[in-house]
């Protein structure tokens, strides 16, 4: 029906993308620009190039939250803010400056489900994420995440943490 943005080098263009998202409230069009790492801001009415943000961090997937702030999922990790381990959720202000850090990770790997499917995604107002490989799915809260659904498929067993290291 229309065209957001172009392909190519420029500042207002991108090279491949890799996700989006819609912030239907705030009439933005946000995409995933991963090649140059930043996300591109564009105007929902009017699909015109707003700003860029520069993303230092590698990420699989991306939403913006109501209060402006932008949470991004990783499998392998990021460095939690609190700890010296690792998250998969990283929290940022709205100028992609770290606030938080959530879901401790209990597994990591460079390798990734194939399909494309966000890892955090928005439902009646709230957000959640959750990790193909467990049961889980959280809420995000401003503040911390919780466990708000079990996944269970009759016979169906997720893995286990440590068949997961060893394998």
């Amino acid at each position: 029906i229309t065209k957001v943005g172009s392909a190519g080098n420029a500042p207002t263009q991108y090279i491949d993308l890799f996700g989006f998202d819609i912030d239907i409230k705030r009439r933005l069009i946000i995409l995933d620009d991963r090649h140059q790492k930043r996300l591109l801001f564009f105007d929902f009415d009017s699909y015109q190039f707003k700003y860029s943000l520069k993303i230092n961090f590698n990420f699989a997937n991306f939403q913006l939250l109501s209060n402006g702030n932008i949470a991004f999922f990783s499998y392998e990790g990021f460095d939690d803010i609190k700890t010296k381990g690792k998250s998969y959720l990283l929290v940022t202000d709205s100028l992609g400056k770290p606030i938080n850090t959530f879901y401790k990770t209990d597994f990591s790997t460079s390798l990734t489900y194939s399909n494309s499917t966000n890892r955090i995604y928005s439902l009646k107002d709230k957000f959640h994420v959750f990790h193909h490989l467990f049961p889980y799915i959280y809420e995000i809260n401003k503040k911390t995440i919780t466990p708000t659904y079990e996944l269970k498929f009759k016979s169906f067993k997720f893995p286990t943490i440590e068949y997961l290291k060893k394998e």
